[in-house]
């Protein structure tokens, strides 16, 4: 087996460690770590099959704003990137509740109808987009609609993608949208939304999602913007597990000419003085990489992770990616496998385990893989 051979970084800060074997397993593969695994520190990821990498436009903890304040769209104000100017002022930085550091994005529906912060993103036409985030609802808030001018119409749609430069409708535009005001959980699916032109475009469907009030869930939706050969693919982690509802290939998603250029988060809701919700940790990516990325999880299987987070690239290559230490969901002192993901959706063996906010030295080449580390549920944090 091909040995990668680490160079020590110019800082007295050194992190190698043993990861998952290789044993038939073709692509991707992690061999060595070098580097402090620490939020907003960087980090060198060697080994193989990592393939084509994503162009990552957004990603958003919050943390940058004032607590009330609207959320800012001004050049830098996320982590990386920013949002656009346009948008509406029911959407704040809140200390409520958050997933990582001590702020996230408050959506407040009591006065107002309103979709969320706008991204404006370049041309996504016959490639691929990734978004993910973090959201939760209070058990005593309700889903927009419920109450207020329309009440019994609970409609809350998660994010909206389109073609801002058509008229409304955003042309081969798609939602996620639940219709429910259940504690449980319910019914909620993504959908191309207002599509009047032919051919029809093709949807992820109608499913009981996992998603509860009161308990952070993580969204994640990958699609590709074709006329054919698109395809759809969501993922819902949480305390409950890792759930891919559907994994669609070969569709129309698309007509032909009708690019994806803007993203509002959240998508849509009802004007309701009882309806407020949560998110935090966005990240989105575009361009024909745009699956393939960096986490942290805490199973030595990606799939078995309940608790994911983005690390956000600064290069990469199929030997070697640099990435930027997003602790997200994490806390200091948490045991986390690391994983590359291609462009194609494979994932890499965990590896593994690291801790966060410390050093550690190991060899470089991969050790058998450790057992999972338990799912840990999620605490919600209200201040």
């Amino acid at each position: 087996m091909r040995k990668f051979n680490l160079i020590h970084l110019a800082v007295p800060v050194l992190l190698l460690a043993t990861g998952a074997s290789t044993a038939a397993w073709a692509a991707p593969l992690i061999s060595g770590v070098n580097g402090s695994v620490q939020d907003g520190q960087t980090v060198t990821i060697n080994g193989s099959g990592f393939g084509s990498g994503p162009n990552v436009v957004l990603y958003d903890s919050f943390e940058k704003g004032a607590v009330g304040s609207n959320i800012s769209t001004t050049a830098n104000s996320a982590d990386v990137g920013n949002w656009s100017a346009r948008g509406n002022t029911m959407q704040t930085y809140s200390s409520d509740y958050t997933v990582s550091g001590t702020k996230a994005m408050k959506v407040d529906w009591s006065n107002m109808y309103g979709s969320g912060p706008y991204l404006r993103y370049g041309n996504v036409q016959n490639a691929d987009i990734l978004i993910s985030w973090w959201q939760f609802m209070p058990t005593n808030k309700n889903v927009p609609g419920t109450n207020g001018p329309e009440a019994g119409q609970p409609n809350w749609k998660w994010f909206w993608v389109g073609d801002e430069s058509d008229n409304w409708p955003w042309g081969s535009d798609y939602v996620t949208v639940w219709l429910s005001n259940s504690d449980y959980g319910g019914i909620m699916g993504l959908i191309p939304a207002d599509d009047t032109a032919s051919p029809s475009r093709a949807g992820g469907g109608w499913y009981d999602t996992s998603f509860r009030k009161g308990t952070w869930m993580r969204y994640t939706v990958a699609m590709k913007n074709a006329a054919s050969g698109g395809y759809l693919w969501n993922q819902e982690v949480s305390s409950s597990g890792n759930f891919v509802k559907f994994n669609k290939t070969n569709l129309t998603t698309s007509h032909s000419g009708d690019p994806w250029n803007v993203l509002s988060l959240p998508g849509f809701g009802r004007q309701d003085n009882t309806a407020a919700a949560y998110y935090d940790d966005v990240y989105v990516a575009i361009g024909a990489g745009a699956r393939a990325r960096v986490e942290m999880g805490n199973a030595s299987s990606y799939s078995s992770s309940t608790k994911l987070a983005f690390i956000t690239p600064t290069s990469w290559n199929s030997g070697q990616i640099n990435a930027t230490v997003r602790q997200g969901v994490f806390k200091s002192g948490e045991k986390v496998y690391l994983f590359v993901v291609d462009a194609t959706g494979n994932a890499s063996p965990g590896f593994g385990p690291l801790t966060l906010g410390q050093t550690s030295t190991g060899g470089t080449t991969p050790a058998p893989a450790p057992a999972a580390v338990a799912p840990a549920g999620l605490k919600i944090s209200p201040k």
